[in-house]
Formats: C-alpha cells, sequence, structure tokens
C-alpha cells in the first residue's frame, strides 16, 4: 500500500494554527514491509521499537478456562452471552442479566493468570523502568493485574463508583459478595455492554 501524502496547508489546518510544515508534502503513514512471521524481524523491530502496546481480549484468557462471549463458550443456560450483554436484555429480563452477570463473576473467582498473561507481564516489567511498554486489556477478570502487570489499562472495568449507600454495603465485584435481592434504581453490572453508550449509570 503506497503512502498517504497530504499537502502541507492541510496539515497546517490540522494542527490548528502551529506552524507551517515544509511546502514538500508529508508522509503520514509510512511505507510498510510485507508481514512477517520470522522471529528474528519481529526481535530487530521490537528492540528498535520506542513503545510497545500490547492489546489484549478474551482470548488470552480463554486457557485460564474463562470462556469468550463468541464462539463455543459464548452460551449461559440456552442464552447467546453477547444477546444477555446488552441493555435491551437487562430492560426486558434484569433478573436473568443480573444471573448470568453472577455466574460470570463465579466462573472468574479463584482463576490464575496463564502463560500468556505471565509473558506480558514479564515483558511489561522488563520495559516499565524504560517507561515504553502499557498493556490495554478489555478483559474484567483482573488476570493481568494478578500475573504482575504495572502500566495497564483496564478499558472495561468500573474501579470506582460513589453511591448514597452505605459503604458497608459495597461489595468488591469479583469478591463473590452479592447482596439481597436486586437493587432499586439505576444500578447495573459494571462494564461496557454491547448497544450500550458506557460510562454513565
Amino acid at each position: 500500500m503506497p503512502p498517504l501524502w497530504v499537502p502541507g496547508r492541510l496539515l497546517s489546518q490540522l494542527r490548528c494554527g502551529l506552524t507551517s510544515p515544509a511546502s514538500a508534502p508529508t508522509r503520514i503513514c509510512p511505507t510498510m514491509a510485507r508481514p512477517s512471521s520470522s522471529m528474528a524481524d519481529f526481535r530487530k523491530h521490537f528492540a528498535k521499537a520506542k513503545h510497545i502496546v500490547v492489546i489484549s481480549g478474551a482470548g488470552v484468557s480463554a486457557e485460564s478456562g474463562i470462556p469468550t462471549f463468541r464462539g463455543a463458550g459464548g452460551y449461559w443456560r440456552k442464552w447467546q452471552a453477547q444477546d444477555l450483554a446488552t441493555p435491551q436484555a437487562f430492560a426486558r429480563n434484569p433478573s436473568r442479566v443480573w444471573e448470568f452477570y453472577h455466574h460470570r463473576r463465579e466462573v472468574v473467582q479463584g482463576r490464575a493468570p496463564n502463560a500468556g498473561h505471565l509473558a506480558i507481564a514479564q515483558c511489561e516489567a522488563r520495559l516499565h523502568g524504560q517507561g515504553r511498554a502499557v498493556v490495554i486489556t478489555q478483559n474484567i477478570d483482573e488476570l493481568h493485574r494478578k500475573a504482575g502487570t504495572k502500566n495497564l489499562l483496564e478499558i472495561h472495568v468500573l474501579q470506582n463508583l460513589r453511591l448514597k449507600m452505605p459503604e458497608s454495603q459495597l461489595r468488591n465485584s469479583l469478591g463473590g459478595n452479592v447482596l439481597g435481592g436486586l437493587p432499586r434504581g439505576p444500578l447495573r453490572p459494571t462494564g461496557v455492554r454491547p448497544g450500550s453508550a458506557g460510562g454513565r449509570i
């Protein structure tokens, strides 16, 4: 794929008033070589990289026995997990959705990081002091953290929640403590769900 060439004046507009770049066109995207599965090539590029970002999803935790939302493990009872994890499903049957999330918490509880989590944590630890590595995950199982990853962004985890409720009634969602009955009001299972705007409760 040839690199994208952009006239300098357009870049000036994009930069919102910074000094104008040189009159020659500027390359936005470097020319990419064909992908390689060579470990030697990988090591060379990895060593030269200024910053390393590891992006992980459900697949990394499957080896720890946590089923993914899609695929063979994506069913709970007779429903597909991705169909239950929507605002529409919660509106139709909040009790079923609460049971589903409670089941998922039980599945996650007591699981240990696998070799993939540990390898990512070791890599991040070696590069952490240089400020070169970050791990971004959609997973809510906390296995990257348990493996020792420090520079971690858990994008679907809601860690801090303020409610008008006595502190003694708040529980860690992964700790297995469940309040009796369904809560009254707008509280819902944490995390971003398919079809939701996310971030607001």
